[in-house]
């Protein structure tokens, strides 16, 4: 005769296998937990006071997603094993054009810009040209992203860049895990959100520098390669 416990043992079996035979595989998450690697921007500012925006206003465009990849939420392949990761895809929530469409607006408006969609200066669009991510014997990261900045009125673009960042790191003798990527992915991705928006914010001042409060200047950005950028008004404009 089975005892209690048995049953108790079948049935938690019975229902393990039904789990998986409905799509509850390791591979779509759900039984064995979500595969996804979550990546988002902390929102508001990080100290208690208001960042004071100078005059550039800017319409940001969701950036395009230009890699070769087929399925806009995969960044690459995972040779090692990560906690929390069943499988050797790696793949991204949101989608790479969105996390990085979201890190270039957290650093604009940092930066001072202002953010508008109707009445803005500026258009700022863009296309991520790479941004693959491995893990390996050490963790391997690869983006270029280009963006344009025109003005709204006419058309004109009055800057334009490729800002590209390579890294690698060792994950440690404890091994990988979806928060420790989802980090440093964030990280680097800021990385080049930061140079583009800098060199946008120097390379403004010297055509107007009627719209910034520091003084205008500007200086190259390491990392950026340039390939348009603004010239200085001439005196009575």
């Amino acid at each position: 005769m089975k005892t209690i416990t048995q049953y108790a043992l079948l049935g938690l079996f019975a229902l393990s296998v039904g789990a998986c035979s409905s799509g509850n595989t390791p591979a779509s998450g759900g039984w064995f937990g979500n595969d996804i690697i979550m990546v988002s921007e902390s929102t508001g500012a990080s100290s208690g006071v208001t960042q004071q925006k100078n005059g550039a206003s800017v319409h940001l465009v969701p950036y395009s997603d230009g890699r070769k990849s087929a399925n806009p939420h995969k960044i690459g392949i995972s040779t090692q094993n990560i906690i929390g990761i069943i499988g050797s895809e790696l793949l991204v929530e949101p989608e790479v054009s969105i996390i990085v469409t979201n890190s270039m607006r957290k650093h604009l408006d940092e930066a001072g810009f202002r953010l508008s969609a109707t009445d803005a200066i500026y258009e700022l669009s863009g296309v991520v040209r790479e941004l693959s991510y491995n893990a390996k014997a050490r963790d391997e990261i690869e983006i270029v992203i280009e963006s344009t900045l025109k003005e709204r009125a006419t058309g004109k673009v009055v800057w334009s860049g490729v800002v590209s960042e390579k890294g690698d790191r060792f994950a440690g003798v404890m091994g990988n895990n979806k928060k420790d990527i989802a980090n440093y992915l964030r990280n680097k991705v800021g990385m080049v959100a930061g140079k583009t928006t800098e060199s946008i914010g120097t390379s403004l001042m010297v055509s107007r520098p009627d719209l910034f409060i520091l003084t205008p200047g500007t200086r190259p950005i390491a990392g950026v390669n340039l390939l348009v950028a603004p010239t200085a008004a001439s005196a009575g404009q």
